[in-house]
């Protein structure tokens, strides 16, 4: 099912709530729309950080998610980060959605 255009908030609301659920670190949500035809694409490009495994639990809930979103580019890079006194490898990761949005059916007074 495609999401509509009003509910863009909340898909992107969803991701990010995913994100925090599956422990991904996400600095960035940039969504952009165009019109497609009929529909408007919506492209959201993601920044983070995150072990594999976060990563993985993260796009497996996303691919459960009703609106139909495809990940378009993934892109990873091992990184140390300090956590306080601690460093840390992480990945930094890349991550860019699309999917279709449907516009609101408007309703006729009769």
């Amino acid at each position: 099912d495609l999401a509509n255009l009003t509910e863009r908030s909340l898909l992107l609301g969803q991701l990010s709530d995913i994100a925090g659920k599956t422990n991904l670190d996400l600095d960035t949500l940039t969504p952009r729309t165009e019109p497609d035809g009929e529909y408007t694409r919506l492209k959201i490009e993601t920044e983070g950080k995150g072990t594999f495994f976060s990563l993985l639990k993260f796009l497996e809930a996303v691919e459960k998610v009703n609106a139909a979103i495809r990940v378009r580019d993934v892109s990873l890079a091992n990184k140390l980060f300090e956590d306080g006194a601690k460093k840390k490898r992480l990945l930094q990761i890349h991550l860019v959605f699309e999917t279709l949005l449907k516009h609101q059916s408007r309703k006729n007074n009769v």
